[in-house]
């Protein structure tokens, strides 16, 4: 037994402390009143009466997924005819999954949860005035029956507020070791195995607590840790990339220095989702322009036109602007009609590998031209294709200091505006991530993302990274 005891309590240490390291809080109380039914090895009829049903338990969640419930019960068994009740305790500790995104709950995962708990435990079912014969007479006794139990259940839970939750709880338990009835009147067949059965039906409250304003059954999916040294070194780019566009005459940097604050607005955004005490995701402006993230379609620069810059007035906005600095209209994607041009890919770029081969006319003929990586549906994982065009740039990057490089990720509009958002942003980290990786410094790209469709048409144009040289 105490082995056992030992096993469980390695097994909440380990997960413990290789849980999630969020801050979050992670401990509540719950307690619930309800009514028992189904109750089999009695040979008295029951009779049933609100509250007959008391549950108190702690729960300890080591992340959104699972969980550990320990939790005490007690139920009194009203028999019919009979003036003597059985008093029955439990004590239990259980695991908790949470299945409810398996059953297809996301859409409603801020408010609603379903948890499936099961476990055992230790039973006690006793008669203070229990009716027992000796020598041909009646006489009352104390008694006790002590057995294990197993317990199986089902939690649809619905979050009030940061402190509360509301739960509906059905629990199914079974005994062994029984040596009485319920009733407590006689002995059980020795021959039985298993013991008697019995539902538990419950409502009650959870309560929250801890130094964190969010408990971590209710954090947001696309909650991750980001610990303080990736912050410093983000602060750190910032302020370097800061300092040498100072260096710089100030119209040639008029757009690396929105790069400023959309890294700025990066940095936000990851230290809300480091500290969500701060920030509500759902709700979180991160550019501070009056469209919370959620419908912002560029949430990482300052914009009135769908959250986006709109630079030229052109009603265009700068994200998809092919000329950012010059009023047209959106035939010509930005441009005035009279001068509408195709994006021209750029497949060759290899005179700008070798510094012997560097001509100002050549980087300039490249310079502002967009140089196009294509995703398949819902992917953002680079090929082959993909990374043999991405290293011809970084040779590029590397040779040409003068260089710097803009980066625009995009997705089409087959999903939900947040999934899009999420999408064009990874495909736009993991080609940022792969220059970093061979070489080109963090400094010298600005990364963004977007999902204004550039051609609602043919959808996989939508479904790309799109790469720019530019000169500081």
């Amino acid at each position: 037994m105490k082995f056992k005891g030992y096993l469980i309590f390695g097994i909440v240490m380990f997960f413990s402390k290789f849980g999630l390291s969020q801050k979050f809080n992670q401990h509540a109380l719950q307690f619930s009143i309800g009514n028992h039914a189904f109750l089999t090895e009695t040979q008295s009829e029951i009779k049933y009466e609100l509250p007959a049903h008391l549950q108190f338990g702690y729960k300890y969640s080591i992340n959104r997924n699972i969980g550990f419930l320990f939790d005490v019960a007690y139920d009194e068994l009203i028999w019919r005819n009979s003036s003597s009740n059985s008093h029955y305790l439990r004590l239990n500790i259980q695991p908790c999954i949470n299945i409810g995104e398996l059953m297809g709950l996301n859409q409603f995962r801020d408010k609603v949860g379903l948890y499936l708990h099961c476990g055992v435990g230790v039973s006690q079912n006793s008669n203070k005035n229990a009716i027992v014969v000796r020598n041909d007479e009646f006489h009352t006794a104390h008694l006790k029956d002590r057995m294990g139990n197993f317990s199986l259940g089902l939690s649809p839970i619905v979050l009030l507020n940061e402190r509360f939750s509301l739960f509906f709880d059905v629990c199914y338990l079974s005994h062994v070791r029984q040596q009485r009835y319920f009733d407590m009147l006689s002995k059980r067949n020795e021959n039985k195995s298993l013991g008697g059965k019995l539902f538990n039906f419950s409502i009650g409250l959870n309560y929250y607590f801890g130094e964190e304003k969010t408990h971590i059954d209710w954090q947001e999916e696309n909650h991750q840790t980001i610990n303080d040294s990736k912050i410093e070194v983000l602060e750190s780019e910032i302020n370097s990339l800061k300092k040498k566009l100072e260096k710089e005459n100030g119209n040639k940097i008029s757009r690396p220095s929105q790069g400023i604050e959309e890294l700025k607005s990066e940095k936000l955004f990851l230290d809300s989702l480091n500290n969500p005490n701060k920030l509500n995701m759902r709700k979180v402006d991160s550019d501070g322009d009056g469209v919370i993230d959620e419908y912002d379609f560029c949430p990482f620069q300052y914009g009135l036109l769908k959250g986006c810059p709109d630079t030229d007035k052109d009603g265009v906005p700068d994200v998809i602007d092919q000329c950012p600095f010059e009023k047209g209209d959106s035939l010509g994607k930005g441009c005035p009609s009279v001068s509408i041009q195709k994006p021209k890919e750029i497949e060759n770029i290899v005179a700008l590998y070798s510094s012997e081969t560097e001509n100002t006319d050549k980087i300039n003929q490249l310079v502002n031209q967009p140089i196009n990586i294509y995703f398949s549906t819902g992917s953002f994982s680079l090929n082959i294709d993909h990374m043999d065009k991405l290293n011809e740039i970084a040779n590029s990057m590397k040779n040409n200091s003068e260089l710097y490089l803009e980066l625009i990720g995009y997705a089409d509009n087959s999903g939900n505006s947040l999934g899009n958002q999420k999408l064009a942003k990874k495909r736009a980290d993991e080609t940022l991530i792969y220059l970093v990786h061979q070489g080109v410094p963090s400094e010298r790209i600005i990364s963004s993302f977007s999902v204004v469709p550039v051609n609602e048409q043919n959808p996989s144009i939508n479904r790309r990274v799109s790469l720019k040289f530019k000169k500081y």
